[in-house]
């Protein structure tokens, strides 16, 4: 249920996205826009350390030039809204998109909207 709810959200972002940014004058037809990949977080490695993980959904879609990051926290179904910090919990979902490039072998990320504006 929470995947196809993730999916679902995502489709609609993708797509509020992509009509939000794109501005075509005269009318003329939009380039065809091609989804390259998707990929689902499955581990961090850091200092050569492999760590799987496990706090959520966390999937990243590319195509030619941009990205889209989204994240779904685990288990928020299941907390007692009592507190501000639970119910920022329950209703919160994190992400962001922009444009990146690859240069010999770095991708280099530039951000351009975040659901936090002072991270942009």
């Amino acid at each position: 249920m929470t995947r196809t709810i993730l999916t679902a959200a995502t489709l609609v972002g993708i797509s509020a996205t992509l009509v939000a940014a794109t501005h075509y004058p005269n009318h003329s037809t939009p380039p065809a826009c091609r989804l390259n990949g998707v990929w689902d977080r499955v581990a961090t490695i850091q200092a050569h350390k492999r760590t799987p993980f496990s706090g959520g959904i966390q999937r990243k879609m590319l195509t030619n030039k941009n990205f889209m990051w989204a994240y779904l926290a685990s288990r928020r179904d299941t907390v007692p809204l009592k507190t501000v910090a639970d119910t920022a919990r329950y209703y919160g979902k994190f992400g962001g998109a922009g444009r990146y490039e690859v240069v010999g072998s770095k991708d280099i990320e530039h951000l351009d909207m975040f659901v936090d504006p002072k991270f942009t």
